[in-house]
């Protein structure tokens, strides 16, 4: 491992903007990091800053080109492939960790048996307005719900928490020790949408124990722009992988000793994620949509008490 002690990887696609951002952030800091930066091909000159930028010290900068364009899946796995450290973090390269974050870091359970910590963050639409406190509405449920997380040492088994299963499923929101990802095969899949559903999931089925930071404070701005060209925004084919990797995920928790208890949450999550799609697809994708979801709920095998609980027998009608 070398001298520090978390790396991030960076996975950018045309957001010089953004990993600018990261830079100057990390530079403010202070604190010893690894920065791994995958360009997925961009065209907006982020390789000539990337060969350009002068950083100090503290920061250790790795930095690959994709011959070709690949998608977030395949970029955050080479970027794994390059981390020589002891923890791991994902980031978008559009979005930004609170400067409060190495505060917290070294008061999570990583030290103390968490294979992962999961946390809070802010939902926002604008780089001037951060302090949101704002999540989605699951996540806010979640959080708020939760009265089991004391401060700051206390790790948990799935089955103790297995609502935990039900937030978003975001690669930004959690810091991994390394070894565990490695050794777990936790992966991202080559999609081009919703990639990180597997990933989410492997990471709470797989680990031993992880940490929840709910007395922490949010400790990174999530930016969803309302209209960009986002994935949060895309409509089209690649919203269908969703049916396939939730179905992968069903795989799995066929085989876990926890099956019973986890598959109810699996239909939850997905009848969550299934309306989220239809809602804000337009009519005639949305019709596509709902009827993929039809079949994809047969083979899911979620039984007939579930059905509606999010409204997902509107959205089908």
């Amino acid at each position: 491992m070398s001298r520090t002690s978390i790396s991030f990887v960076i996975c950018a696609y045309n957001d010089v903007a953004g990993v600018a951002r990261h830079f100057d952030y990390f530079i403010r800091q202070g604190q010893p990091v690894e920065l791994v930066i995958v360009d997925d091909c961009s065209t907006d000159g982020l390789e000539q800053l990337v060969l350009d930028i002068s950083l100090p010290a503290h920061i250790d900068l790795r930095f690959y080109r994709n011959l070709e364009n690949r998608g977030p899946g395949v970029s955050r796995n080479t970027g794994m492939s390059l981390v020589t450290t002891d923890r791991v973090m994902f980031l978008d390269a559009d979005d930004l960790l609170a400067d409060s974050f190495f505060n917290y870091l070294q008061l999570t359970p990583l030290a103390n048996g968490a294979d992962f910590v999961l946390f809070k963050y802010h939902l926002c639409s604008h780089f001037d307005r951060r302090q949101t406190y704002n999540m989605h509405t699951v996540d806010n449920q979640f959080f708020s719900n939760l009265n089991l997380c004391s401060f700051p040492n206390r790790t948990f088994p799935l089955g103790e928490i297995p609502s935990v299963l039900r937030t978003i499923n975001f690669p930004w929101n959690k810091v991994y020790r390394t070894d565990f990802i490695r050794q777990a095969g936790i992966s991202f899949p080559d999609f081009r949408m919703h990639e990180d559903i597997m990933p989410h999931w492997a990471s709470f089925l797989r680990a031993g124990r992880f940490g929840i930071l709910q007395w922490a404070p949010p400790l990174i701005h999530h930016f969803e722009a309302p209209k960009a060209g986002r994935a949060t925004n895309y409509v089209g084919e690649h919203r269908m992988k969703a049916f396939e990797t939730l179905l992968d995920v069903r795989a799995e928790i066929s085989a876990h000793p926890l099956r019973d208890l986890l598959l109810p949450e699996l239909i939850t999550f997905s009848e969550n994620l299934v309306a989220w799609i239809i809602s804000n697809a337009p009519q005639d994708w949305g019709q596509r949509y709902g009827l993929a979801a039809i079949g994809f709920f047969d083979k899911l095998g979620r039984g007939q008490s579930t059905q509606g609980e999010t409204g997902m027998g509107q959205v089908l009608e």
